[in-house]
């Protein structure tokens, strides 16, 4: 009886053994859309250093990003003035009215002076998602914000939505 116990206990536990592999992943591979068909180039950030994939007529392609922290895509086509942009992991489709916000976490992300794991625990902490919301109300807008002022305020810790105010 007692080997019948043991046998069902190792039965009924391995299976989370193997379920359990894929939280050591720290990766993952995410398809990102454009709204059309574009030539261009693609720069995202990666343990806080700037990357750059080619985009050659295309309107998706995949990145490499580590799970579940915000990293800022950016996509900047010849035929628009602003770029393409998104923050990953609360989207998937690059757009211009996320090109802001993604901009601004890019920006922050790699021109940081502290390390990586002080720069992703900082900006871990900021509610990106709220900052995508509040930054497309503005539409075109957007554009005529400082930005320098905004970036500064995040990087304090300090920021608050009427430091949206227009130029």
């Amino acid at each position: 009886m007692r080997v019948l116990k043991i046998i069902c206990r190792i039965f009924f536990f391995s299976p989370a053994l193997f379920i359990s592999c894929e939280h050591f992943v720290k990766t993952e591979s995410i398809c990102f859309s454009l709204p059309e068909k574009a030539d261009g180039r693609v720069i995202y950030s990666r343990q806080c250093k700037q990357k750059q994939l080619q985009l050659k007529t295309q309107d998706s392609f995949y990145l490499e990003l580590d799970k579940n922290d915000a990293c800022a895509v950016l996509a900047f086509t010849s035929d628009t003035a602003h770029p393409y942009g998104a923050i990953y992991p609360f989207e998937e489709t690059l757009s211009k009215e996320s090109a802001f916000a993604a901009e601004i976490l890019h920006t922050l992300t790699v021109n940081s002076s502290a390390s990586n794991q002080q720069t992703k625990l900082h900006l871990s902490r900021f509610n990106w998602k709220r900052f995508l919301e509040e930054t497309r109300a503005l539409d075109e807008n957007i554009w005529r914000l400082n930005k320098e002022v905004v970036m500064q305020k995040i990087a304090c810790g300090t920021f608050k939505k009427t430091d949206l105010k227009l130029k």
